[in-house]
């Protein structure tokens, strides 16, 4: 019996058409190639979907290839500067800053061979500043002509385009117009939401995250799996849980946890599990989990978890009763989107991407501050057959708008919208200076109007 390839599988969930419609798509752009380009291989929410869809788009038809930006640790305490600026807090690049940031990156593009992929996708403000140092090398229409690609006039880059998964709506403006100046060489601005739309007059595409339902971390478990994964980390399976699955982070606030689930704790016997791994390009993981450790240590209910599993993670999610994301900035929040996949009731604040994914007491509530997040939390553990409502719905609204094989074919879709654009605007742009160039090679008749390839690609 032949084998079916992973992305069959998908049917399960989005049904056959919706499977098939990727593999036409994808035969389109065969023998097309496409990278990534990201900070690290694991933590957080995009080294968790590179790894679930560049497969995918792979066996779509695309060929796909994602590289990892390499650094220090002076180097990603930079970058958490300004991630953290680009999303509002008030903190500045200096120029020492700049200057670290600027020689990994110059470091990095020495040994990164990217020329001659169709596209290159550069995942947020980390690997950024990368574009400046690449030549503007031939489309895939020039490859198969030697002539043309020995003059460096004619010489054009693959488009560039820059993926930012943060919450722009308010960024330090010293911050952006540093950005900026690297910004304007890319060919189109990729986020995750309208609302995050820049002033830069580029081609903005609007693509939200999406989560895998066969990974190891969303998969189906059994009763038996998630008793065992509990059992082995010292939760107890009984007590009510609230639950946060977060990086320790300041953005995702784990103190504001801890002060609300107290509140609820007054009328309500309860525990409180704070799950957050530690990722590579995130030097603040650490302050921020100490900090959370010496609250959580006056309080035998409490639990801080750092285990890399994505088993435990699903395990958690499927037995808490509520799920909390008291976030003070969110791109998106993916945590949110696996809780809901698993029809949880999700209590999470009112802040960049999460009210694209929670209709507030439809598919979750939406919370405004520590007092209304114990508030709403209290409600769901009171009234649990609304909950269980909530819950429902909130699985069939990831199903319909946030599962993976959306992603795949978004992307498929951003690729074929960008490198068609924008070999027809090279084209156009230098149709007069490759009419001369042809002039100087040899005694050639003059053209009155165009190269009659050129007219046909045109047309």
């Amino acid at each position: 019996m032949m084998q079916l390839k992973k992305l069959d599988k998908y049917a399960e969930f989005v049904g056959e058409d919706c499977v098939q419609q990727i593999y036409k798509m994808g035969a389109k752009l065969a023998e097309k190639s496409m990278v990534h380009v990201n900070s690290t291989y694991y933590g957080g929410g995009v080294a968790e979907m590179l790894t679930s869809y560049i497969p995918l788009l792979n066996e779509a038809g695309l060929k796909t290839e994602w590289r990892l930006l390499r650094g220090d640790r002076d180097f990603f305490m930079v970058t958490k500067k300004m991630h953290n600026s680009l999303q509002g807090m008030k903190v500045e690049l200096t120029s020492e800053d700049i200057t670290t940031y600027e020689a990994t990156i110059s470091q990095n593009s020495s040994f990164m061979n990217l020329e001659w992929y169709d596209m290159v996708v550069i995942d947020d403000p980390q690997p950024c500043g990368m574009v400046a140092h690449y030549r503007r090398e031939s489309p895939s229409l020039y490859k198969p002509l030697p002539l043309l690609l020995s003059l460096a006039e004619l010489q054009k880059k693959q488009p560039w385009v820059w993926r930012c998964h943060l919450d722009l709506t308010s960024p330090n403006r010293k911050t952006w117009r540093y950005l900026k100046k690297y910004l304007n060489d890319y060919e189109a601005i990729v986020v995750s939401a309208r609302k995050y739309k820049t002033s830069l007059r580029k081609p903005h595409y609007f693509m939200a995250p999406a989560i895998d339902p066969l990974s190891e971390k969303n998969r189906r478990l059994s009763s038996w799996e998630v008793a065992r994964e509990l059992s082995r980390n010292g939760i107890d399976s009984q007590k009510p849980m609230i639950l946060q699955v977060s990086r320790f982070d300041p953005w995702k606030d784990p103190l504001g946890v801890i002060h609300a689930y107290r509140k609820v704790k007054k009328e309500i016997d309860c525990q409180l599990v704070l799950m957050g791994g530690m990722a590579a390009d995130d030097p603040e993981g650490d302050a921020i989990f100490r900090n959370a450790y010496s609250e959580a240590e006056k309080d035998k209910d409490i639990s801080l978890l750092t285990v890399q599993s994505d088993r435990l993670v699903n395990a958690l999610q499927r037995r808490a009763d509520v799920v909390v994301q008291k976030s003070l900035r969110e791109g998106f929040g993916l945590t949110v989107t696996e809780a809901m996949w698993k029809g949880k009731p999700v209590v999470a604040s009112r802040v960049g991407g999460i009210p694209l994914q929670i209709e507030n007491r439809v598919n979750g509530l939406l919370c405004d501050g520590i007092d209304d997040c114990a508030t709403k939390i209290s409600y769901l553990l009171k009234h649990k057959r609304e909950a269980e409502a909530i819950g429902k719905n909130a699985t069939e609204k990831v199903r319909k708008d946030f599962l993976v094989t959306r992603l795949v074919r978004d992307e498929l879709e951003l690729f074929q919208a960008i490198t068609r654009g924008f070999i027809t605007k090279s084209l156009k742009s230098s149709e007069q200076m490759l009419l001369s160039m042809l002039l100087k090679l040899g005694d050639l008749p003059p053209l009155k109007k165009t190269v009659p390839f050129l007219k046909r690609v045109h047309e």
